[in-house]
């Protein structure tokens, strides 16, 4: 069975890597990194939860599908940055938001 997210990964990590400071939250406060760290690379994403000290983050629940990955990715960077004192929660963003950063 086809994963609909890894399929369209590439994507993905390259619309990310132009979003570092998400990237470092996400490590920090998904990953559980304690040490500092001032950059982060998405390798991958898939439905069975998303992945140079390689950092697990997990995504739960899991993905269904590439439909969720926007708004997943949204909520996950409103929360890392709100708990990491970074700055106010952005939640609820337009798709036209979402291609417009």
């Amino acid at each position: 069975m086809s994963d609909p997210v890894a399929e369209k990964s590439g994507f993905l990590r390259k619309y990310m890597s132009g979003h570092p400071d998400t990237l470092v939250a996400y490590a920090k406060w998904f990953g559980k990194v304690r040490e500092p760290i001032t950059s982060a690379e998405m390798t991958r994403i898939d439905t069975k939860n998303g992945t140079k000290k390689e950092v697990h983050v997990p995504i739960d629940p899991p993905l269904k599908g590439y439909e969720d990955v926007k708004p997943r990715l949204l909520d996950m960077k409103a929360t890392a940055q709100e708990k990491l004192g970074m700055m106010g929660a952005q939640r609820g963003m337009s798709l036209r938001d979402w291609f417009t950063q």
